[in-house]
Order: C-alpha cells, then structure tokens, then sequence
C-alpha cells in the first residue's frame, strides 16, 4: 500500500463540523480575547487549573494573562516552525512546547494547537 498524502475525503460532502466558535459558545474553551488574530483560547481543563493555582495576590485572570504572554512567546520565538506546519494543516506543539510551559500556572504538561481561526488552543496532552 502506497502513501499517497492524497486526501481521500475531498470529493466528500462535510456532514458536522464542530468549530471553535461553537466550542466557546459550549463553554469547552474559554477565548482569550487579548491576542489577536484569530481566536486564541485555553481549554475549560486548562482555566479551571489557572483558577486553582493562580496564588495569592494574583487572579485567575492575571495568571491566565501572564501564561497566555508565555505562549504568545512561544509562537513569536518558533514563528518558522509555526508558518510550516500551518501549511500541512493545524500546527500541533507538544515536546517543544511543554518544555517552553515548565513551571507555567497550571503545574502540568500543556500542549498548543492551532485553530481553524488562525489561533491556537491551550490544552492537556489528554484533552487532544
């Protein structure tokens, strides 16, 4: 059996779609409104840790702010590797960035996806 990369699918008729906008109007991912373009959003799993752990002197809303500045860095810093994998479809970061996140707010391992917005979610690795 050969690869192709052929999308054996195109000459099919999308029968459902779930999108991000009806993830957010579902309340399964919270939008970070502050970074544009695109809708950049942390997982319902993700905000309910940033509200567990934001700590003392701090809101969930100013912890979610500083770890949403990290993973705008991340996407700044990896912009090449970004633009690459957005050609071949929604990038997905997971070693790379997990390193990036060590030490974030939530205290676990976090993933970044991109979105068919143009932004990217925040997630768990078994929020995939």
């Amino acid at each position: 059996m050969s690869n192709t990369n052929e999308d054996i699918f195109a000459d099919f008729p999308v029968v459902s779609s779930y999108t991000t906008e009806n993830a957010i109007d579902d309340g399964v991912l919270v939008h970070f409104e502050a970074i544009s373009p695109g809708k950049w959003c942390v997982t319902q799993g993700v905000m309910a840790a940033v509200e567990d752990n934001a700590g003392e002197g701090r809101t969930p809303a100013q912890a979610l702010h500083n770890m949403m500045s990290d993973v705008l860095a991340f996407v700044q810093a990896h912009k090449n590797e970004v633009i690459k994998q957005a050609q071949d479809g929604l990038p997905l970061f997971t070693t790379e960035f997990a390193d990036w996140m060590a030490g974030n707010v939530t205290r676990k391992t976090l993933w970044l996806g991109g979105n068919e917005t143009g932004g990217f979610t925040v997630m768990f690795p078994e929020e995939r």
